[in-house]
Parts: structure tokens; sequence; C-alpha cells
């Protein structure tokens, strides 16, 4: 990587400038390029000052969570998908890193190990109560209208066990 022009040369070069010396004249003395000059420029009338600005990690999200609080998080929200856990998180986690914090805990994807549909206790019971009703007072539901999603399939669990 590059290294940055020291504060001492860009403060000279400035002055230099200031004084009266031509941009291109000071490009060929100090044997820099006039865009560096003009981006010097620019970064002064931007922040008020020349110095280089630090180097670091790139401005964005803030990947840093604590790992007990994200997995009390899918332990409650195990059905969750990683962009329903961004927005309860208030947007701090990409879904990418969400599923990365998931490996990480040993999550993996599976399916329900019990149905909710194939009660079969339930379902004769509720046979059962349906008979007793008078055909008047049944109604039919169209159930083009229903959503179903409301009881998902799959969801995150810890590696080698079963969810529920």
């Amino acid at each position: 990587m590059a290294r940055r022009y020291s504060y001492d040369l860009r403060m000279k070069i400035f002055k230099a400038v200031d004084d009266g010396l031509s941009i291109v004249k000071a490009c060929k003395i100090f044997n820099i390029s006039r865009n560096t000059i003009y981006r010097w420029k620019h970064l002064k009338w931007e922040t008020g000052d020349i110095k280089a600005k630090p180097y670091g990690p790139a401005k964005g999200y803030n990947a840093k969570i604590d790992l007990k609080e994200f997995e009390e998080l899918i332990i409650n929200h195990h059905d969750k998908t990683s962009k329903e856990l961004s927005i309860i998180l208030g947007n701090r986690l990409q879904r990418t890193r969400i599923n990365y914090y998931r490996k990480l805990l040993g999550y993996t994807y599976k399916k329900n190990s019990f149905s909710s549909q194939k009660d079969t206790v339930l379902r004769n019971e509720f046979i059962e109560k349906i008979k007793q009703i008078s055909k008047e007072n049944l109604v039919f539901i169209d159930e083009s209208g229903i959503e179903d999603n409301a009881c998902r399939e799959y969801g995150w669990s810890i590696k080698g066990i079963a969810r529920t």
C-alpha cells in the first residue's frame, strides 16, 4: 500500500503555492502530481485541514454484537428469517452477517420435526365438536384469502438437536 505524504511536505507545498508559485511549478519542484495538489485543496476545502485521512475499516454497518445476546434472540425468534431479525435488531446487522453469526454459534436450518397439521388427536376432537353443532350454525370459510405462511415449517436450531 502506498505511503501518505508527510504533513510537513503538504504544508511546504501549500505555503509555496500561497506565496505565488504556480501549481505546475510546485509539482515539478516537489516531484508530485497536479492531481495530488488538487485533491489536497479539495480536502482542505472539505475539512479545513490538509492532514491525511486515517486508514481503517470501511464505514457502514457496525457488525459488533454480543454473541450471548444474539443467541438469546435466536432462541426467542428461532423461526424468523434473516431479514426479520435484521429489522428486530434495528438494521444494525446485514442479513449475511446474521447468517454468519448463526453458523458461528452452530445453528442450522431445519424442518419442524412435529408438524402442527399432523396432530390427529386434536383433529379428531375438533371433528367431534363440529358434529355437535347444528348445520344452520356452521359457516363455510373460503381459504383463498388465508395466508399459508402463518405456521412456518422451517426454523433454526443447534446442529444435532431436532427443532421443535
